[in-house]
Formats: structure tokens, C-alpha cells, sequence
């Protein structure tokens, strides 16, 4: 959003292209590399929620249905499902404030990778083989997660709910509900809590 005379302007790059070819031209071709390029996010962001539920299916988090794909490989169920959802939110909420809160869970979704990464090291489970180690460790990673927590306080009180709601949701699913429903088999998770508890009994 940018201020054009004391008012919003809430097509910013539009304008700006608008006023260097210094005609109209220039927005209208801002606005369909715009459309072009949504098109490709929202494809990939359906793709890549789909995913959510396919890996936590896996883990014994959700219902077995969710973990089934088609001779391709491809997660149907959790495509639909997801597509679904963000069709219900985009129909009955208010853009702008979703796109806020989706701002919020990208952040600390993040910061959550932080922690992973930190834990998944100091643990040192034998099933951890990262192809990738990230420089700087830890530091990189305690900046990114307080980078992130900072950025969705200024983002305001909406989004701070939002996260602390997602979190609490998160451990009452895992605890309460999927824990005695779903699951047969140890998780990550639970791999990650007896190695700490081995190093602090070796302590």
C-alpha cells in the first residue's frame, strides 16, 4: 500500500507503471503480469497446502484417507480438501485481514522451521541426514526465529491471537486427540523427547 495524497493507494505498482510510460498502457500491463502471477502463487500455495495433511497423515496425525494418492503420486484427497477450505475462507472473510493472518502463519511457520532445525541438530537422531547444513548454526536460527515473532507483534493484535491460537490448537491436536485416536507408531517427536530425556539423564 503506498499514500497518494493523503489517501491508500491500493494498487501501488499499477501506479507507478502508469507514470513512467505515462499512460494507462503501462497499468493495464502491470495488472495482468499481477493476475499472471497470482494465478501461479495461489496454484502453488493449494499444491503446497495439500501437503500439510498428506505428511501429517504419515505421522499418524490425521486420519489414514488423508495419506492416500493416485497412481501419479498426487494427494486428490488433500488437494480437495485444502482447495476447499481456501474456498470457504476466501467467500466468507475479509481478504485483507486473511491475507494478514496468512502473513502471520508463513511466519511462524518459519519459526517453527527455526526451532526444527536446532532441535533436529542438538538431538542428533540417527535418521537426521540433512543434504543441506545452514551456516552460522545456531545463531542464524535464533535470528530467524526472532526475527519472525517480532515482525507478527508489529503486524498487531490480530495476529498475535491468531498464532497463539495455531499453537495451542497444534498441542491440544497432537496431545488431546491424535495422540490416543490416530496413532500406532512413534513419531518424531516422540523420538526427540526420549533423546533429550536420555541426555539429560546421561547429565
Amino acid at each position: 500500500l503506498a499514500q497518494i495524497n493523503g489517501e491508500t493507494n491500493l494498487t501501488p505498482a499499477s501506479t507507478v507503471a502508469q507514470e513512467i510510460t505515462g499512460s494507462s498502457a503501462g497499468a493495464y500491463i502491470m495488472a495482468f503480469a499481477a493476475i499472471f502471477a497470482f494465478l501461479s502463487v495461489a496454484n502453488a500455495g493449494i499444491l503446497s497446502a495439500s501437503r500439510y495433511p498428506l505428511a501429517m497423515s504419515r505421522d499418524h496425525l490425521l486420519p489414514k484417507f488423508l495419506r492416500k494418492v493416485d497412481g501419479k503420486g498426487t494427494p486428490v484427497i488433500g488437494i480437495v480438501a485444502s482447495a476447499s477450505v481456501i474456498a470457504l475462507v476466501i467467500l466468507f472473510l475479509d481478504p485483507l485481514k486473511i491475507a494478514k493472518l496468512a502473513s502471520a502463519f508463513s511466519l511462524l511457520m518459519f519459526a517453527l522451521l527455526c526451532i526444527a532445525v536446532v532441535v533436529m541438530r542438538e538431538t542428533k537422531l540417527d535418521s537426521y541426514d540433512p543434504g543441506y547444513r545452514a551456516p552460522f548454526y545456531p545463531w542464524l536460527q535464533i535470528i530467524g526465529v526472532i526475527s519472525c515473532l517480532a515482525i507478527i507483534v508489529v503486524m498487531g493484535w490480530i495476529p498475535m491471537l491468531f498464532s497463539t491460537a495455531i499453537i495451542i490448537i497444534g498441542v491440544l491436536w497432537y496431545f488431546a486427540v491424535s495422540y490416543t485416536l490416530f496413532r500406532a507408531h512413534e513419531t518424531v517427536l516422540d523420538l526427540v523427547c526420549r533423546r533429550l530425556l536420555e541426555q539429560i539423564n546421561h547429565t
